[in-house]
């Protein structure tokens, strides 16, 4: 069984400040598999029975990521206080 733990982050806060968080969040335990919002936040779902990514996520507005990297997830988050079409990469 998958241990999936969801935290919240400010919807205030800017892209780069929300990578940041994530790979807090990933440093702490789990790996980011899902976000998206709920009644006014930002949602981060990490797989807690993984370790910690050797390659932090890199988050980045609409669907086209790095060269080399691998697609973890997308969802509509908050950035800046209003709804953005994120997508979350790892290195290769």
């Amino acid at each position: 069984m998958v241990d999936i733990r969801a935290c919240s982050a400010d919807p205030g806060l800017s892209l780069a400040d929300l990578q940041t968080t994530v790979r807090q969040n990933e440093e702490i335990g789990g790996q980011l598999v899902a976000m998206g919002n709920s009644d006014g936040k930002t949602i981060l779902n990490l797989d807690v029975d993984l370790d910690p990514p050797d390659k932090p996520a890199t988050l980045v507005r609409g669907a086209s990521g790095p060269a080399g990297s691998t697609l973890i997830c997308q969802g509509t988050v908050f950035v800046a206080g209003t709804t953005l079409a994120v997508s979350a990469f790892r290195g290769a």
